[in-house]
């Protein structure tokens, strides 16, 4: 007991012991930031490459695609394992978007109804996202037009503060702009009340046949689809037509998909002919007019900022991918002739596939590989085609590796420099030591042994371990939790940006906490505070009592 009431005593009233403490929970914060953060990080790549990807992906490396893949699609849905199978094709164009955006980007053929299956690329839709529309971009919408109103009400406010508006005049312009919003707000709730809660999502176009029509005119619109309301639709990723965070936090993702003014994109491809080394522009090019229906926010910057999505079955036709017959050859006139002898059969790039719960990735990637050698054994496939079939974790490895090897190295680096908090604690405790020699006198007289004045001064370094360990965890947390909006704060202060999206993939820093890591934090701070108590510990229990009484 008297052990507990002189730790408690020291802890309360040495004040230079506080300086520890502090060093302590400051090494405790630091740790925790920095772990959390990379961890953060780890497990913000983990799951934005998961979402991107079905578990299991079977591709080839060559741009021309593998074929019999419909028929790998029918042989793995019958088993048990497999929850969902998809094809998808990835390709690069060229694209103009409203004539104001024009770049290379990344192209993905998916189907739609099926990908959302396979992967959470549902979950990155606006309004096609099956969880949150209609209703949330209705909110946005909404919460959109009440921030125009609320700014042109202190304009007037302010003209009638100047005496250039009566107030009478205000309010009847008050209600002509309540009565624009309502005219313009009415079409989407019209969309929302007709979309309903949970649909699947589509290529379709959202809006009325003449809103299109009224965008394009006659001279935009190319021969070949002299309609723009025939159009075919496109996903775009959000960074890919500008939509990023402002200085609150806040999207805008309505940009670009309003009803007055769709945005049009036109896209270049040009078809790969696997048979043919050479490619001819004039027979391989494709362009086509899409209308943008929705945008996808994956999380990974550089996705967002360069991919857009239209539809598998399109795509496929446009890059000559399709089924395709074979003519036979009359040997008479040495030419093609009429008569079919065969097909060509449909390719695709990459198949996705969701494994049933609770089969083990690796179990599912070799049964996924054995249905895939014997349907090319099957149908005879060229022995020199090259087909895969690999994990999304074997597939985004470099870049999982990279960030845990990091987040490895400097975890390590600053626990190294948390170690100086160890001999602060030991010059500290010296001091102590030093200062309290007639106490250790006094209880070693009364019959206190070595053991219980080691005791004391271990407890009391556990102590300071244990409240600057959980202070530590306190302030880490918070910095952790509120570290976006930190980042905004020193940016609006020091003018300077220290997180880039571009940069960095993310359009903010990963902030997660792990349980377990932050027990081993506080443990191994515990740990290091009873360390640099270690040696004074032992010094104040050598001391004995004549020697320690002896100029009292």
């Amino acid at each position: 007991m008297y052990k507990l009431h002189l730790i408690l005593k020291y802890l309360r009233r040495r004040r230079i012991a506080w300086v520890s403490l502090i060093a302590v929970m400051l090494c405790t914060a630091m740790v925790l930031v920095v772990i959390s953060v990379m961890g953060g990080w780890l497990r913000m790549f983990r799951a934005s490459f998961q979402g991107l990807s079905g578990d299991i992906v079977i591709r080839t490396d060559s741009r021309t695609g593998f074929p019999f893949y419909e028929e790998m699609i029918a042989e793995l849905e019958k088993l048990p394992e497999i929850e969902a199978a998809a094809p998808l094709i990835e390709t690069y164009a060229l694209i103009n978007i409203d004539n104001s955006i024009h770049q290379p980007v990344r192209l993905v053929g998916i189907p739609l109804d099926k990908i959302g299956r396979v992967n959470r690329f549902w979950d990155s839709l606006y309004l096609n996202n099956p969880t949150d529309s209609p209703q949330q971009p209705l909110d946005d919408m909404r919460a959109w037009y009440a921030e125009a109103r609320d700014a042109q009400e202190e304009q007037f406010e302010s003209e009638v503060a100047a005496g250039k508006l009566t107030r009478r005049e205000m309010e009847d312009l008050l209600d002509a702009t309540d009565q624009i919003i309502e005219a313009r707000l009415a079409p989407y709730e019209a969309w929302a009340r007709a979309r309903g809660p949970e649909q699947a999502p589509t290529f379709g176009l959202p809006w009325h046949p003449d809103a299109y029509r009224a965008k394009l005119d006659r001279g935009q619109r190319p021969e070949e689809a002299s309609d723009p309301a025939t159009y075919p639709g496109m996903i775009v990723g959000t960074g890919l037509i500008g939509i990023e965070k402002n200085a609150q936090g806040q999207m805008h993702r309505w940009y670009g998909l309003e009803q007055d003014n769709p945005r049009w994109a036109k896209l270049f491809t040009v078809a790969i002919d696997p048979k043919n080394p050479n490619i001819d522009l004039a027979q391989a090019k494709v362009e086509r007019f899409f209308w943008i229906v929705d945008n996808s926010r994956s999380g990974v910057f550089q996705t967002d900022a360069q991919t857009a999505y239209v539809d598998f079955g399109l795509l496929q036709a446009d890059l000559e991918m399709t089924r395709k017959p074979i003519y036979g050859f009359d040997m008479q006139t040495l030419e093609q002739s009429e008569e079919i002898v065969g097909h060509e059969p449909a390719r695709t790039y990459e198949v996705h596939i969701k494994l049933a719960p609770g089969v083990v990735l690796e179990d599912g990637r070799r049964t996924v590989d054995t249905v895939v050698r014997r349907v090319l054994l099957e149908q005879k496939a060229d022995p020199l085609l090259r087909v895969g079939v690999e994990t999304w974790e074997y597939r985004y490895r470099d870049f999982l590796n990279a960030v845990e090897n990091e987040k490895a190295l400097v975890t390590t680096l600053f626990a190294f420099i948390s170690v100086v908090a160890i001999f602060l604690i030991f010059c500290i405790f010296y001091m102590i030591v030093a200062e309290k020699i007639k106490d250790i006198g006094i209880i070693k007289s009364v019959g206190a042994t070595n053991a219980g004045i080691a005791g004391i001064f271990l407890g009391y370094g556990a102590a300071i371990g244990v409240v600057g360990g959980l202070l530590g965890v306190v302030v880490g947390g918070l910095v952790v939790r509120y570290i976006n909006e930190i980042h905004h704060f020193m940016g609006w202060a020091l003018g300077i940006q220290i997180w880039s999206a571009q940069t960095y993939m993310f359009d903010e820093i990963p902030s997660s906490m792990n349980p377990r890591e932050v027990i081993i934090i506080v443990a191994v701070a515990i740990l290091s505070s009873i360390l640099g108590a270690v040696l004074p510990a032992m010094r104040a229990a050598r001391l004995r009592p004549v020697e320690a009484l002896r100029f009292e």
